[in-house]
């Protein structure tokens, strides 16, 4: 997807899926190698696919509720500082790491 130009980073890391029980995964691609079981391999890959998409999912939702809840705070808490701690906080959601410099010129 990031080759066809649909995703700009990837999204899905099957790594941590493949890692959680490397036994399984050897056993699968054993399979494969000995008794050209290809059918087992793609049945345990897209059960990875699955299980990664919906964990992405669910932390995604997680991020969308903890943006949304932070912009309600700012909101109700900053009075006439709302515009520069929206800013901040928009910047903050793709830049997490800034000096007090980069802050600076952000908010002036």
């Amino acid at each position: 997807m990031i080759e066809k130009q649909v995703l700009t980073k990837p999204l899905l890391y099957l790594s941590s899926y493949f890692e959680k029980d490397k036994n399984l995964y050897y056993d699968n691609l054993t399979k494969v190698r000995t008794s050209n079981d290809i059918t087992q391999w793609i049945k345990y890959f897209l059960v990875g696919i699955a299980q990664t998409s919906q964990k992405a999912a669910e932390t995604l939702g997680n991020i969308i509720a903890l943006k949304m809840k932070t912009e309600q705070l700012i909101q109700a808490e900053f009075g006439r500082r709302i515009k520069s701690a929206l800013l901040l906080h928009n910047y903050l959601l793709e830049q997490p790491l800034v000096s007090i410099k980069e802050v600076q010129k952000l908010v002036v």
